[in-house]
């Protein structure tokens, strides 16, 4: 599982999105398409950030949820790939098209964590150029704090 983490955030650290302003999105006339990345990693394309999923042997790892108004569509493009539950809502950084999905999936079951909180599981926080950041000691791993 610690190789397909390490690919989901890759692929979603290096996906381009552009900028989009919530309130002029028809959110009903969106629609999520899924691609399939190869070895049980998928890119979901909606509005705003992409979404990568890894699927583990018994849970999914979910990188960035984009707006909370497609949370239905989005866990409707999941379960199409996977039955599996969302263990792990991963946020690459605090932006709305990033982040706003974050409750529902929360309420869902899934643990909501922020870009530390990978660094951490797969050891890079051990580096000299994170854990000497005194910003990121001391943090609970979820951005925005009790989000």
């Amino acid at each position: 599982m610690n190789r397909v983490v390490l690919v989901a955030l890759a692929i979603a650290m290096t996906a381009f999105a552009g900028a989009s302003n919530a309130q002029d999105i028809d959110f009903s006339k969106v629609e999520i398409k899924t691609i399939d990345l190869g070895h049980n990693t998928y890119r979901l394309e909606g509005q705003g950030g992409n979404i990568t999923v890894a699927v583990g042997a018994d849970a999914i790892i979910m990188v960035d949820g984009q707006f909370a108004p497609l949370h239905d569509k989005i866990k409707a493009a999941i379960a199409a790939i996977s039955p599996l539950p969302i263990k792990y809502l991963v946020n690459t950084h605090f932006h709305g098209d990033h982040t706003g999905g974050n409750a529902g999936f929360q309420k869902d079951g899934a643990i909501v964590a922020g870009s530390r909180f990978m660094f951490s599981i797969t050891g890079l926080l051990r580096s000299a150029s994170c854990s000497n950041r005194p910003d990121w000691k001391n943090r609970s791993g979820s951005y925005p704090r009790n989000s």
